[in-house]
């Protein structure tokens, strides 16, 4: 997996793989709903043979998205389970499912539609969670300073405290954390998160390895100079 996440840092594909694989199931299922309801409407068989071939190939393509997502979610998640994450985990069994029908089943021109209408709907399910968490942690920065620790932002932080809440336990938000307290502090909990009973905490730990000490500073300085001030 890393492997192939540095291999494409290295011709400069830098972002997350799954937001690219998904447009593939997502035409096709488009397409299988729109030539679906022409070749109804026009009478056009062919054109109703043509949409089977497009869900085949959807399921086909969502192996590929789905193992994707499923390397996105360990790099850039550390595997953590978020709620819009189990959501997209159960909507993508709802999508495969229904996929599947068709090959199981022989179904009618009506019967079609109405199966290729559930997956589109599926498919606006499946975008709307993974929009919350590509974008839920983002806030506008003011500075090229800024810019750089919104990235490490957006990418370590954004799916578990979108916009410096906290989806765990909305009692805790990020912005005024005693965490926050200076520079310091914020480096040592995000390189050993502890509760305050000494226990650890569910939050994964940061290396030297995943960020940098200059890394950390430029987060800190977003969460305090940005985030702080939008909230």
């Amino acid at each position: 997996m890393n492997f192939v996440y540095l291999l494409l840092e290295k011709i400069g594909y830098t972002h997350p793989m799954h937001p690219a694989a998904t447009h593939m199931p997502i035409g096709l299922v488009v397409g299988a709903l729109v030539l679906s309801l022409a070749g109804w409407w026009l009478n056009r068989p062919n054109w109703m043979a043509a949409s089977n071939y497009c869900m085949v190939l959807a399921l086909f393509f969502l192996v590929l998205t789905a193992l994707t997502g499923y390397w996105d979610w360990q790099r850039y998640y550390n595997g953590a389970w978020l709620a819009p994450i189990i959501i997209k985990f159960i909507l993508t069994g709802v999508f495969l499912l229904l996929l599947a029908i068709p090959l199981m089943l022989k179904l009618g021109v009506k019967s079609s539609i109405c199966l290729y209408s559930l997956c589109f709907l599926t498919l606006v399910g499946l975008g709307f969670y993974g929009g919350e968490l590509s974008l839920g942690g983002t806030c506008v920065p003011s500075s090229e300073q800024d810019t750089k620790g919104a990235r490490l932002y957006h990418v370590n932080c954004g799916a578990c405290h979108p916009s410096g809440g906290n989806i765990m336990n909305s009692r805790l938000p990020l912005i005024g954390a005693p965490q926050l307290a200076n520079f310091e502090v914020f480096l040592a909990f995000n390189r050993n998160p502890a509760r305050p009973d000494g226990s650890k905490a569910i939050m994964p730990a940061y290396t030297q390895e995943d960020l940098s000490d200059q890394e950390m500073q430029e987060l800190y300085d977003y969460i305090m100079n940005v985030m702080k001030r939008l909230r």
